[in-house]
């Protein structure tokens, strides 16, 4: 995955692979590349966090779309949320990426990704 995208659909790549892979980099001495991964997190995040998103009602999605009838702005708006606490964290930018999960927090208590790089001693949130 070479840029991050909305993850809405259950066969959508995880946009945090992006974050992982900037880890890989960074773990390689492979700084700029790095923050490059963590920068793009950032500014997909702050791009699209107010978008107004509808449903795309194709063959695979149509059943998530029946039995889950989520707000799919506000979860797009998490998501973004944590694509920009992400690309801190990545950043070492530990307050910001805080700041960011306190804003998920605020609209849902259970976001089992963040709780998971809430838990990395690295970033000792």
């Amino acid at each position: 995955m070479e840029k991050p995208s909305s993850a809405m659909y259950y066969n959508d790549q995880p946009s945090d692979t992006i974050f992982y892979q900037g880890l890989a980099f960074e773990q390689l001495g492979q700084t700029k590349e790095a923050n490059g991964k963590f920068h793009a997190l950032i500014s997909y995040g702050e791009k699209y966090i107010f978008d107004n998103f509808g449903m795309d009602y194709f063959a695979v999605s149509l059943p998530d779309a029946l039995l889950f009838k989520d707000d799919h702005k506000s979860l797009n708006v998490i998501d973004c949320y944590y694509l920009i606490a992400l690309g801190y964290l990545g950043l070492n930018q530990v307050d910001k990426a805080h700041t960011m999960m306190d804003k998920i927090t605020e609209l849902t208590n259970n976001h089992q990704e963040m709780l998971r790089h809430c838990s990395f001693k690295k970033f000792s949130l």
